[in-house]
């Protein structure tokens, strides 16, 4: 496959960046899946197509983990109704069982999947949302409403996903905790590319996103972590695959120090 013919526009100099995906064979085989085979992720016209389809996968870059680093990836959807996805961040190997600490908060996610090990960073790891309806996730609680309502920031796109982010809780009148600073980001277009920057150092967590075709860009998060037992550094970067959506993805960058 030949590279996309689009060139990279960030808002940022690109020096010091390396590729982890330019739209080659080779970069592209450096991706790995975590889940059920059968597809899941597609190589076509030098960029990397996620389309759900039955359980939930995950791809991963499986060559090399990474400590601080800034990560540059662009992405677009394909429509406005289904566009679940996400970027995995500091995540063990997920091959491997979940350490004992962790695996005591799997009843914390109704749908785990022991024998899928796509979700084994959502436990392990952390997660930067791309759905701008926010859908809310059936088999969990809301301050006594379940299933969990639509649109909370934490669960936006640009969000690091289920960080309490100051939602309100109407009907008890009062705001969640803010632990992750959230603002919404440009609205996602359909056939338009999205650039997300992601930089973490240390314990620190920080999400830009950019509507390359105008430009405009907006810090979404920042998030200290205080977790001692998730987003543990070294850790994998992966694209999750969402049953029933589809996006694509290209240019996939790295910087580290």
């Amino acid at each position: 496959m030949l590279p996309s013919s689009e060139a990279v526009i960030s808002p940022q100099s690109e020096a010091g960046f390396r590729p982890l995906f330019e739209g080659t064979d080779k970069t592209f085989k450096e991706w790995y899946l975590a889940g059920p085979g059968g597809g899941g992720m597609l190589h076509l016209n030098g960029e990397m197509v996620s389309y759900g389809r039955g359980g939930l996968r995950l791809f991963y870059y499986a060559k090399e983990v990474f400590s601080d680093f800034t990560l540059r990836l662009q992405f677009r959807i394909f429509d406005t109704a289904n566009h679940n996805s996400s970027v995995f961040i500091r995540f063990p190997r997920p091959t491997l069982e979940l350490a004992d600490a962790l695996k005591t908060r799997i009843p914390n996610e109704p749908f785990f999947d022991a024998g899928n090990a796509a979700w084994r960073p959502v436990v392990a790891g952390f997660e930067v949302q791309i759905d701008d309806n926010a859908r809310g996730d059936s088999g969990k609680d809301f301050h006594g409403i379940k299933p969990e309502p639509d649109g909370l920031f934490k669960n936006r796109t640009g969000a690091i996903y289920k960080i309490q982010a100051g939602d309100r809780v109407w009907h008890l009148n009062f705001n969640e905790p803010a632990v992750q600073n959230y603002t919404p980001g440009p609205a996602l277009v359909p056939g338009v590319w999205f650039e997300y920057e992601i930089e973490v150092h240390g314990n620190n967590y920080t999400v830009f996103l950019t509507n390359i075709q105008t430009g405009v860009r907006q810090q979404t998060t920042s998030f200290a972590n205080t977790d001692g037992e998730r987003g543990g550094a070294p850790g994998f970067i992966g694209i999750q695959v969402y049953p029933g959506s589809t996006l694509a993805w290209r240019h996939i960058r790295i910087k580290t120090p």
